[in-house]
């Protein structure tokens, strides 16, 4: 796998991360039998309770800076090798 690709990988699972939270918290208020914040939170979360690869390109931008700050701190660690994202890879898949 090439930096790339665990950037990307990293960015999909913080989305699943998210995914999974958002889901919970809306189920959360259904069963509090708190109907119009399950609603909302429904509406305003809902369109993007879809595979990684089907969100728009701007919102998978916003997960690829999440997974940078990750690469970044990983690489921080003494002994331990992690893949640099160079400038020329952000550009391929988004700006940070």
């Amino acid at each position: 796998m090439d930096k790339t690709e665990l950037r990307e990988k990293l960015a999909e699972l913080d989305h699943k991360h998210w995914e999974y939270f958002t889901k919970s918290a809306t189920n959360a208020a259904l069963v509090q039998r708190m109907l119009p914040l399950h609603d909302f939170l429904e509406a305003e979360w809902g369109m993007y309770w879809k595979p990684y690869a089907d969100l728009p390109e701007g919102l998978k931008n916003l997960y690829r800076k999440w997974a940078d700050q990750f690469l970044e701190l990983l690489s921080k660690w003494p002994g331990l090798e992690v893949l640099d994202v160079s400038s020329e890879d952000k550009a391929k898949g988004g700006q940070s």
